[in-house]
Order: structure tokens, then C-alpha cells, then sequence
């Protein structure tokens, strides 16, 4: 596993779980055990308010920082546009997964959506993302000497599964259950590993 990401994500994690322990909010209990195909996994009860806390978190330390913070925590943890169609007061569910790859590993997403046809056009327009066999496949760019990471979407109504391949959606859609990103966490931002 690559170092550098794995120090890249952890540092995008910290921000966002020190942006919101620092609002003085209660951190009841998280979200169950992993299941053992995951190396880590982050859960943020409300999108919306938990970046804004931690940009704010990060305007008080280093003015005018918040906005370059947030873009670079949200482009560390999730692989896709996640500002269009999600629902800011909505969960979400970021896993690592132990994949048994050389360099950094693959993701898997549980997003709660407010709208999933503004969802489904923003992942179409940003990845040229296809529809086959009722779901949605992109490739994302990794850069020049690297191949591109294949990613499986499934919008359904109220959630967005996102995995590497098909394989990896069904294992993330029984882990989460039929609630989804919705029965995933109690407290605000909730990092946890398999160690």
C-alpha cells in the first residue's frame, strides 16, 4: 500500500474529525464493526455541516484556508463529484478496502442523495460514466504511468452505492443493509480500522 496516500487520506480524515469535535458537539457511539474486507472506514453523519465546520476550522487557524481545505479534503475522500445531487444533511460512508493491492487501495462509497437525476448527470458529465446493465461505469484517470481505476455506481432513490467492481457493490450493499449510509452513524464524523 502506498505510504503517501494512505498519509494523504488520514490527513483528510483528521481535518474533517477535527473540524467537528472543535464545534463542541458530543461524539456519542459510531457506527458498528467493520466488516473484515475493510481496512478502514470513515463515516460522516451530516455532509453539510461537517465540511463547513471543518472549513471554518480551518479560517480560524489560517484565514481564507477553508475553502482550499475543503476542496482538498472532499477530493481525497471521494473519487467522484459528490456536490451534486448528495443531500448535505445526508450520511455518508467512505470504506477502504482491503483489495490486496500494491498501490493505494480501492474505495467503496455509501452517499445519501437529495436528488439522484442531478447525481446521475454530474457523475455522467465528470467521468463519462455508461449505463450497462443498470449501472453506471466510469474509469477514473490515475495519471501517466498508472491505469485507470474502474468504478460501478448504483443510484437508486435515496442512495448511491459506489464500488471498484460489481463483486465489491454486492459485498458493500450487504454490509450496509437496507438503510444504507442512513444507519450508519451516530455520531458526526467516525473514523474507524481494522487493525
Amino acid at each position: 500500500m502506498s505510504h503517501t496516500f494512505l498519509r494523504g487520506w488520514l490527513c483528510a480524515c483528521m481535518a474533517l474529525v477535527a473540524g467537528t469535535a472543535c464545534a463542541g458537539q458530543p461524539q456519542p457511539a459510531g457506527p458498528p464493526e467493520l466488516p473484515p474486507w475493510a481496512l478502514a472506514a470513515l463515516t460522516i453523519r451530516e455532509q453539510g455541516a461537517s465540511f463547513e465546520r471543518m472549513s471554518a476550522l480551518c479560517d480560524q487557524v489560517a484565514t481564507n484556508t477553508g475553502a482550499i481545505a475543503l476542496q482538498t479534503v472532499v477530493s481525497a475522500l471521494f473519487s467522484i463529484p459528490v456536490q451534486e445531487g448528495t443531500d448535505p444533511q445526508g450520511p455518508a460512508v467512505v470504506f477502504l478496502l482491503n483489495d490486496g493491492a500494491k498501490g493505494p487501495p480501492a474505495e467503496a462509497l455509501v452517499l445519501a442523495l437529495a436528488d439522484a437525476l442531478a447525481f446521475t448527470a454530474a457523475v455522467r458529465t465528470a467521468l463519462g460514466a455508461e449505463e450497462q446493465d443498470g449501472l453506471l461505469r466510469a474509469n477514473i484517470p490515475q495519471g501517466f504511468d498508472k491505469p485507470e481505476k474502474p468504478l460501478v455506481i448504483l443510484v437508486e432513490k435515496k442512495t448511491a452505492w459506489v464500488a471498484p467492481d460489481a463483486a465489491w457493490l454486492e459485498k458493500l450493499r450487504s454490509a450496509a443493509g437496507e438503510k444504507g449510509a442512513a444507519g450508519a452513524a451516530k455520531a458526526d464524523v467516525v473514523l474507524k480500522a481494522n487493525v
